[in-house]
């Protein structure tokens, strides 16, 4: 199984979580904390034309500079997770609307990020 699963992916009828989506919050939280920055601003930071939306390239830099380890096909993938009215622009409320519903995938997550997303 080579596709990556970002959240988690259904096995048997239950979801089987990944370990990736608590790596990829805690580094973009520790990347906000050391950089004294906010999601807001870190998404304006990376929006280099300032169209209000973040394209793949952009959201590829995002990316690489807070995982520098997320690989093509991730980025790709979250992309397309992401990228909610499929016009191939994140919007910041997109990106906000993505991760609340992410925080009500389970317990597990909820529990960790809670705290994290309360500062966004």
């Amino acid at each position: 199984e080579d596709w990556p699963w970002v959240v988690g992916k259904m096995v048997g009828g239950q979801v089987k979580l990944r370990a990736r989506p608590p790596d990829m919050m805690t580094s973009l939280t520790s990347f906000m904390k050391q950089n004294g920055t906010h999601l807001k601003q870190l998404f304006s930071e990376f929006d280099a034309d300032g169209n209000g939306s973040l394209g793949k390239d952009e959201l590829e830099l995002l990316m690489r500079k807070v995982l520098p380890t997320t690989s093509d096909t991730e980025i790709q993938y979250l992309m397309a997770i992401l990228d909610v009215d499929g016009d191939g622009a994140l919007t910041y409320e997109e990106l906000m609307e993505t991760m609340l519903d992410c925080r009500s995938m389970g317990k597990t997550l909820v529990d960790k990020t809670n705290k994290e997303l309360a500062t966004i």
